[in-house]
């Protein structure tokens, strides 16, 4: 009897199911290519993975621009990069938010740009974690990472009433209404995760004189990891940003 995997740990099973399979997965010549069908063998299990069409746009998008630009390669991508997230334009983050539409999460807020970059920042930093203690690569300036903004993090700051609703908000998120994407309730959830969870690290490192400070992504970790299996509601967005 297999271990029942959910969320994204439910997607990096499948994915790792698939390389294991022989899947080219890590090949911008198979991602160019793929198709609805591929994904659903892919990504196969008790629900159909949502936005599945959406999804062939996207890694065919990706796929092709290493193609034409990286010999197929993400990792010739990385090290054409310097290994920061910010550099003048050519860190890892920059350029990965530039040469890929897909990630480019940037909302407009009353009339200005909003940049999250959840899912650019959540790459970065699990390739930090996997590679830096081989010393195969390392990201240079990781206290600027910010805390990976999508569902779950306003979850855990409303159980801890660091978040308060307004009545009508409220409502709509405990009535599993959805919150439409680019709607101001949901860049301000968005942008507001990001805002405490960057208090909140620099207050915790405050109360932690002479160790090694704390990282933003750490601080969303211990959020995510307690609550996105929570039975508290979360927000409703229709969405491949997060």
């Amino acid at each position: 009897m297999g271990k029942r995997w959910c969320d994204s740990e439910g997607m990096l099973a499948c994915l790792h199911r698939a390389i294991n399979a022989g899947i080219p997965f890590f090949s911008g010549e198979y991602l160019a290519k793929v198709t609805r069908k591929d994904l659903e063998s892919v990504f196969a299990g008790t629900i159909e993975m949502p936005m599945l069409d959406e999804r062939v746009v996207l890694f065919n998008e990706v796929g092709r621009v290493l193609v034409e630009k990286y010999q197929g390669r993400y990792s010739n991508f990385v090290r054409s990069c310097a290994p920061r997230l910010y550099a003048n334009g050519d860190g890892l983050l920059e350029r990965l938010t530039t040469e890929f539409p897909r990630f480019r999460d940037v909302s407009m807020y009353q009339g200005s740009e909003v940049h999250i970059y959840k899912l650019a920042q959540l790459g970065i930093w699990g390739m930090h974690l996997a590679l830096s203690p081989r010393g195969s690569w390392k990201l240079e300036d990781a206290e600027n990472l910010t805390a990976f903004a999508d569902y779950i993090v306003p979850v855990g700051l409303r159980v801890m009433n660091i978040f308060e609703y307004t009545p009508e908000l409220e409502k709509q998120i405990n009535g599993l209404v959805e919150v439409k994407r680019d709607s101001e309730a949901e860049i301000e959830l968005r942008a507001s995760s990001i805002y405490v969870i960057a208090k909140l690290t620099e207050e915790i490192n405050k109360r932690r004189p002479g160790m090694d400070p704390l990282l933003q992504p750490q601080v969303d970790f211990r959020f995510w990891k307690t609550y996105h299996a929570t039975h508290w509601p979360h927000h409703l967005t229709k969405t491949v940003m997060y």
